[in-house]
Order: C-alpha cells, then sequence, then structure tokens
C-alpha cells in the first residue's frame, strides 16, 4: 500500500491523500457499524478526515497509520453519539419553534427509548473496548468490528494464526471482564 511507504511525520498533502484513498470506505463502514445511521457515518467519516489533515503533520510512526485513523474514527464516532444524544433530549424536551412542524413516529418507527438505549449500549461497549490493551483491542477490531477472516488478521498482526485465536480469545473474555465489572459501561 503506497501509505506504508510514506515516512512518518512527512505531513505532506500525498499522505493525506493516499490515507483518504486507502481507508476512506473502511472508516465510514466501520463508523456505520459504530453509531447505526447512514447520515452520522457520513458526518463521522467527514469529522475523522478533517481531523486527519489538520493532523497530519503530528503522526510518528509509532503505531500503524491504520491504527492512528481508526483511533481518530472510533473517538469521532464517541463524539458523534454523545451529541446525537443531547439534540435528542433537546428536541423531546417540548422548546421546538412553533412554526416547525412534529415530527410524527409512524408504523413500524422504532420506540424512542430503545433507541437511546442502543446509543447508550454502543457508546458503553465503544468506551469499554477502549480500556483494554491496544493488542486486544485491535484484535476484537479487526475481527467483529472490520469482519476480517483469522489468517487475514494474522497478516495484520504479523503473528501466527493460533496467536491469533489466542489473543482474540483472551480479548474477548478482557471485554466481557470489563463490562460486567463496570456496569456504567452499559
Amino acid at each position: 500500500m503506497a501509505v506504508a511507504a510514506v515516512n512518518a511525520g512527512q505531513g505532506s498533502q500525498a499522505m493525506f491523500e493516499d490515507v483518504f484513498s486507502a481507508y476512506r470506505k473502511r472508516v465510514y463502514g466501520y463508523a456505520l457499524r459504530l453509531v447505526g445511521d447512514p447520515h452520522d457515518a457520513e458526518d463521522v467519516t467527514q469529522e475523522t478526515f478533517l481531523k486527519l489533515y489538520r493532523s497530519m503533520h503530528t503522526f510518528r510512526g509509532e503505531c500503524s497509520i491504520e491504527t492512528w485513523v481508526f483511533r481518530i474514527t472510533a473517538n469521532a464516532c464517541v463524539d458523534s453519539l454523545r451529541s446525537s444524544r443531547r439534540r435528542e433530549v433537546l428536541c423531546l424536551d417540548g422548546q421546538r419553534d412553533q412554526e416547525a412542524p412534529v415530527p410524527q413516529l409512524v408504523g413500524s418507527a422504532p420506540d424512542p427509548a430503545e433507541v437511546a438505549e442502543g446509543v447508550d449500549i454502543r457508546e458503553g461497549v465503544v468506551e469499554c473496548l477502549n480500556r483494554l490493551e491496544r493488542d486486544q483491542r485491535k484484535v476484537l477490531v479487526l475481527r467483529e468490528v472490520r469482519d476480517l477472516s483469522y489468517t487475514d488478521i494474522s497478516r495484520e498482526m504479523g503473528c501466527p494464526l493460533g496467536t491469533v485465536k489466542s489473543k482474540l480469545n483472551r480479548a474477548r473474555a478482557a471485554l466481557k471482564r470489563a463490562v460486567t465489572e463496570n456496569l456504567t459501561c452499559l
């Protein structure tokens, strides 16, 4: 991939263009899985690349560019989920402009309580996931979020297939402990 050949910290326009073309679809897919709404995922994707563009010169190469991109994406998703929860509360408090029509819930529209609970759960899982060790978080994201095969994860992480399986097993157990030990996560 052209991104790997770019010197860390270079911060050039060419580096940004390489990162954008290499990751834009994957960032959108990752954001969509975390925020659950296509429009919010588009906003998160735009915010991610805006942050990347502004901070490209600070990339020191201490982690892979992919790790950096998806860390920024995860943070943007958390910000989006928090922001959307605030917007929902503001819209539901009855303080609406009298000229604006009040939207009506029809048919199979989800219950607002269910939507809020889903946002809380996603946000809690992301928070608990962020508490895991770097390798545990990475292997879980590669398998469960990006849906890579064990072989692809092995290549991505540069370790044997058996190691991937054991890391994934330990990561799942650690996430389960994090969620059950900290009820504020969910």
